[in-house]
């Protein structure tokens, strides 16, 4: 919802509570990722990964962390890497975004076909991430209003997601926001 710091005072806390726990690293991590915090963000993300190595979702969220931060080049070899422990939706979602930030326009577009045949109407909300960064704002939204209508998980993060930046301004992108009625 963008309510970051009583969002970041309760994922310290769970952190505080239990700093065993991957999941609390990460779920702060993911906290400051949204926040656009990104060099503490990683640094949690590693405090994670030292608890819970080779965790796909630790391993997706250092991909997804790597492109926010434009280290991109770092984000394609992670995703490229069969070594990586990633879904494999996750994998092509991210290469899209990698390769398109590098200018390798035809990759970009070959890995958001290989994820759409993996998951169908069901990714609608990531080829809507990817579609805003390669400047097809139609696209995009096609696929945000296909997210909403599927109730697809990711549409909860609308109001944070850095790869939505590019349609943010778009008035169906606004539609879209208060059709959620998200709470102020």
């Amino acid at each position: 919802m963008g309510h970051f710091e009583p969002a970041l005072t309760a994922a310290r806390r769970a952190v505080s509570l239990d700093p065993q726990s991957s999941s609390s690293h990460l779920i702060l991590s993911n906290v400051l990722y949204f926040a656009r915090r990104y060099a503490e963000a990683q640094a949690s993300l590693e405090d994670a990964k030292a608890l819970n190595p080779g965790s796909n979702l630790i391993e997706e969220s250092l991909a997804r962390l790597l492109l926010a931060s434009g280290k991109v080049e770092q984000a394609r070899q992670l995703c490229e890497s069969p070594a990586t422990p990633f879904g494999e939706d996750y994998r092509h979602w991210y290469l899209a975004e990698a390769y398109q930030a590098l200018g390798r326009h035809a990759d970009a577009e070959h890995e958001l076909k290989e994820s759409q045949a993996l998951d169908g109407d069901a990714g609608a909300y990531s080829y809507a991430t990817v579609l805003a960064q390669m400047g097809d704002a139609r696209a995009a939204l096609q696929w945000l209003n296909k997210a909403v209508q599927i109730r697809a998980s990711f549409v909860a993060l609308l109001k944070v997601d850095w790869q939505l930046d590019p349609i943010r301004n778009e008035p169906q992108f606004k539609v879209i926001v208060a059709q959620l009625n998200f709470p102020p």
